[in-house]
């Protein structure tokens, strides 16, 4: 709904604005081939304005799509702006948040604890899942977080037991 009503703002300003829905971001899952629909979209805007340039706002998660599309040299010279807001620094370091609330403030400050959002943790897990080799471990990962999605309090220990170093 954010997102749609600072589309909105902007298509009120006579901003030209074109969303592409980015289904793995939802799920918070990363991958390069994720630029692809954000280089149509920008593609397809600038052919539009008559081949004017075109600029790309990207909040959060979806800010390493919107730079690995607006670096592609077949876009350069279309590309007139790259806004981003609230990006990642540290792929690591936001993982490490999302799935604990841990975070630094830099690379020596002391460790610090925040609120995850309960729901991002489970999203990123089932996300991601298909990334572990092993069977079992995504086969259990899998029903703990079916689990901690329809009651967050879910005891899952016995589980989460049987996982293997990579689950």
């Amino acid at each position: 709904p954010r997102r749609v009503a600072f589309a909105r703002e902007l298509a009120a300003a006579r901003i030209a604005v074109l969303v592409p829905d980015l289904p793995g971001l939802r799920q918070l899952r990363l991958a390069a081939a994720h630029a692809d629909p954000v280089a149509d979209a920008l593609t397809h805007l600038s052919e539009r304005a008559g081949g004017g340039r075109v600029g790309v706002i990207a909040i959060s998660y979806a800010a390493g799509p919107a730079v690995l599309a607006g670096l592609r040299p077949e876009l350069g010279p279309r590309i007139g702006l790259i806004w981003l807001v609230g990006p990642y620094y540290d792929m690591q370091a936001a993982l490490t948040y999302v799935t604990t609330g841990a975070y630094r403030t830099g690379p020596e400050a002391p460790w610090r604890y925040g609120r995850p959002n309960p729901r991002g943790i489970w999203v990123f897990i089932e996300g991601n899942i298909d990334r572990l080799r092993s069977a079992r471990d995504r086969r259990l990962l899998r029903e703990i977080a079916r689990r901690k999605r329809a009651d967050p309090s879910a005891p899952v220990d016995a589980l989460a037991a049987q996982l293997g170093a990579a689950g």
